[in-house]
């Protein structure tokens, strides 16, 4: 049989060897989208992830910012608490000093309410703006907080040296009462088996056998 019977030629247009640049250009445009479509859905999974993650943080960082802020608040009291006492303490010293110190004390408790009512960001904002505005007054404020620590540390210090001092007083005292009661029992077994204590020059405490007088006794 013929190639004309056939209608086949070897690298014709409908052979095999004949190559279609159109359909090799749609197999690559088809691969090329493929791989960008795979790279976009991995971008979206990984920038997913990363919001997720970010969003569990700042969820977690916030939850722990209020249970700060709640310690902080109950903390700012505490120095409050301690600030009225250093007034108090100073009151007959320096009444004017322990004026300024209960004006802070004031101030401290305001803070802590205001702290209470606002949020982390709030506090932090409000903190650095009164920092900003007011930097003597915020300086002022740290020097005054750290003034009533040190007074408070000084008058606990003092305090617990006095009750040390009074715990040795009454050790003292105890051990006073406790000779005195020795020697007064001392001194009445020695006169009921007939002798007695004679305090004069032959030294304290020297004891004399009594010599009842009798009939006959020499003078």
């Amino acid at each position: 049989m013929s190639n004309e019977d056939t209608g086949w030629r070897p690298g014709g247009p409908s052979g095999p060897g004949r190559q279609d640049p159109a359909g090799s250009h749609s197999g690559a445009k088809s691969t090329s989208d493929n791989a960008k479509e795979a790279i976009s859905d991995a971008a979206h999974t990984v920038s997913d992830s990363a919001k997720d993650a970010a969003q569990s943080a700042r969820d977690k960082a916030e939850e722990f910012a209020e249970h700060g802020k709640e310690a902080g608040a109950n903390r700012i009291e505490g120095f409050a608490q301690v600030a009225r006492n250093t007034a108090d303490d100073l009151e007959k010293q320096s009444p004017e000093i322990a004026g300024y110190v209960r004006q802070a004390a004031d101030g401290l408790e305001r803070a802590a309410s205001s702290v209470r009512g606002r949020s982390v960001g709030e506090f932090v904002d409000m903190v650095d703006d009164f920092a900003r505005r007011q930097p003597a007054a915020f300086f002022g404020s740290a020097v005054l907080a750290g003034f009533v620590l040190s007074r408070f540390i000084k008058s606990r210090t003092v305090q617990s040296y006095a009750n040390a001092g009074q715990d040795r007083s009454y050790g003292g005292a105890g051990a006073r009462r406790g000779e005195q009661a020795g020697s007064r029992a001392m001194a009445e077994g020695l006169r009921q088996t007939g002798t007695e204590t004679r305090y004069g020059s032959g030294g304290v405490g020297q004891t004399m056998p009594s010599t009842p007088s009798s009939i006959g006794e020499m003078p």
